[in-house]
């Protein structure tokens, strides 16, 4: 596998259209493009090779918070109005029935054409190691303001209030990071929260089995892999009641879910489950046999049939 990595935010686009056509044409038998809010509309610019349109989550309220006026009615635009013509004939992959109800929602893509594939996790990675000794409330992600990790660290102080001595990690990296900072000193909690920056694989995992749970606040989700993360280690997730995250977290089976932005209710939660210490093994247990449901052989296995149906 290589990875070739052009431009920036914006400038990649017109960039991977110019490096396609100059240096990869007709190299490929499938292209898949990422539409990550806005796609790289391959179809205009790649003939007689079969495209997947690969879409994690619909962005068209994340536009708000991310960027800023005209660029994110344009981005919006882009979206919603420019993608449907341009991918009129080309197949979709998503990875959620939430995904897949906002793709109809906004008429990106007629039903029929399509297909939800789950995301897998590499279980010889992701496994729990017994007597961990657990020491985090952890979030583990990207920081981005849609990420809402703001509302976790709102929760903290009412957390503290129960348990002086919790820790709690904000594992990432991304562009909220000041801002986070910043709530933090004004909650006076800067001692006892830790932002860790962007962590290897290696210590993401030991992070994930140290942690009591994961939460994740975020106002949409694509399906949330980190749940599954976490879940493969034996460790249950408290999640918003979001697009993505209510089909990732089997709610009062493998975790809690709690009203996005709500930080009183999230502490709740929280509190409920470091006090219920029978709950918090059941949930453990309960989540890692949910999560050898989803494997990256799985999803490979089903990747590879939708290729053989679309190359015929």
């Amino acid at each position: 596998m290589e990875f070739i990595r052009l431009g920036g935010r914006y400038f990649i686009y017109p960039l991977a259209a110019l490096y396609y056509l100059l240096r990869l044409r007709n190299k490929y038998d499938v292209i898949i493009d990422a539409g990550n809010g806005i796609p790289f509309f391959t179809p205009l610019y790649i003939r007689n090779i079969p495209i997947l349109l690969l879409i994690h989550h619909v962005h068209q309220e994340i536009f708000f918070t991310q960027l800023k006026f005209p660029f994110s009615w344009i981005a919006r635009t882009l979206e919603a109005k420019v993608m449907p013509p341009v991918y009129r004939n080309i197949p979709i992959v998503c990875v959620s029935k939430s995904t897949k109800k906002d793709i109809m929602k906004y008429k990106i893509k007629r039903k029929n054409d399509i297909y939800i594939i789950k995301n897998g996790i590499d279980t010889t990675k992701y496994f729990p190691v017994k007597n961990m000794k657990k020491k985090y409330i952890t979030y583990l992600g990207r920081l981005r303001k849609y990420k809402s990790i703001d509302t976790f660290l709102r929760a903290i102080p009412l957390l503290l209030d129960e348990y002086r001595d919790m820790k709690f990690l904000v594992a990432g990296h991304g562009d909220d990071l000041t801002r986070l900072k910043k709530i933090a000193e004004k909650l006076n909690i800067s001692n006892k929260v830790k932002f860790t920056g962007k962590v290897s694989d290696k210590k993401k995992i030991d992070l994930i089995r140290k942690s009591h749970m994961l939460v994740n606040p975020s106002q949409i989700e694509g399906w949330g892999i980190t749940v599954l993360e976490a879940n493969a280690c034996q460790v249950p997730v408290i999640g918003a009641d979001s697009n993505g995250l209510r089909e990732a977290i089997k709610n009062g089976r493998t975790g809690l879910l709690f009203k996005h932005g709500d930080y009183r209710d999230l502490a709740d939660k929280s509190i409920k489950l470091l006090r219920e210490k029978r709950l918090l093994t059941k949930y453990s247990i309960n989540s890692y046999n949910y999560a050898k449901l989803f494997s990256t052989e799985k999803s490979a296995e089903q990747f590879i049939r939708l290729f053989k149906s679309i190359r015929k």
